[in-house]
């Protein structure tokens, strides 16, 4: 099969889904919930149509007479050409860049630099948040966890006598939206950012946890370092209960800065 025979055939399979989608649509009073729910259980083995087509599929028979809304006279494939080559192009220089700014910059809708993105397979990956490790973090957490496994080896409702301590600083400032950064790609690159939970205004909250409660807790004016959790000491705010429970102590802190 060449691609001469592979076009029709594509196009044949389009407009059957197309007429089947709007048939679902009248049937079910041009209800575009209700038809998706009844293509849904008609075709389960096909792509699943976003609900705004049905209602878009009326207006260009409507209006077009046709299921699709044709391409404008002045149409050329080489401008079609030039405008995918320019999307590329810009996503691949700055994959973070938005829909918003390569309008701005090339002049290209927002909906067509979309369109020409998601024919090229390319995706807009959400960044991950994660805490920004120290050089000797990783080390002390594989020494954690080497201890744990050994606990839970003698003592497998060990979990449940460990109190958990962390520490959390609250700003109006520093906020990481991901919602508003994305990263361009054909394959997940798995990007993360490193987010200090320490800024500049604010205030710190240290709390312990015991059996998904809150145990104890304490409130810091500025941020929690050392000195401010040696001078604190809440440790001292969980050492009654541990006695009333007879609890094994292991106190194990979130890591604070000097």
């Amino acid at each position: 099969m060449n691609l001469l025979t592979i076009k029709p055939t594509i196009v044949r399979v389009e407009a059957e889904r197309a007429f089947s989608a709007a048939e679902c649509f009248i049937q079910n009073g041009y209800n575009s919930e209700a038809a998706s729910e009844a293509y849904f259980n008609r075709y389960p083995e096909r792509r699943q149509p976003n609900m705004s087509i049905f209602g878009r599929l009326k207006e260009n028979l409507v209006e077009y007479g046709g299921f699709n809304k044709p391409r404008p006279k002045n149409y050329r494939i080489q401008d079609a050409e030039d405008v995918a080559i320019n999307v590329v192009g810009m996503v691949v220089v700055n994959p973070s860049i938005s829909s918003r700014q390569i309008e701005a910059e090339s002049g290209i809708s927002r909906r067509r630099a979309l369109s020409v993105l998601k024919k090229h397979k390319f995706r807009p990956y959400t960044i991950r948040k994660q805490q920004q490790l120290l050089p000797t973090d990783p080390e002390r957490r594989l020494d954690f966890c080497n201890w744990y496994l050994q606990q839970i080896e003698q003592d497998q409702l060990f979990f449940k006598n460990i109190i958990w301590t962390d520490e959390s600083y609250v700003s109006s400032a520093g906020i990481f939206n991901r919602h508003n950064k994305h990263y361009w790609s054909e394959d997940n690159p798995h990007q993360t950012v490193d987010v200090q939970n320490q800024g500049r205004f604010g205030f710190s909250v240290w709390c312990a946890l015991y059996n998904n409660r809150i145990l104890a807790y304490q409130l810091y004016d500025d941020n929690l370092n050392g000195q401010r959790f040696v001078i604190s000491n809440p440790k001292t705010l969980i050492v009654t209960f541990i006695s009333e429970v007879g609890a094994t102590e292991k106190f194990a802190p979130q890591r604070v800065k000097v």
